[in-house]
């Protein structure tokens, strides 16, 4: 997972141990039960980390 993190560093974000995400293509974020709505209809949510909330919600918020 690692390797690929590397090499999508530019508009992926880790946001969980097993989940690398677009960033382009997160329509919001539920902070309260930690989990990221996608636009398309059928990725659905993933939930996030809650240590990496603070980054995720800065970088979503900057694009």
């Amino acid at each position: 997972m690692k390797d690929l993190e590397d090499k999508l560093k530019l508009n992926f974000f880790r946001c969980h141990r097993k989940f690398l995400v677009n960033i382009d293509k997160i329509q919001g974020l539920n902070l309260s039960e930690r989990l990221i709505v996608f636009t398309n209809d059928g990725v659905g949510t993933i939930s996030f980390s809650r240590y990496k909330q603070k980054e995720l919600n800065k970088l979503w918020r900057r694009g």
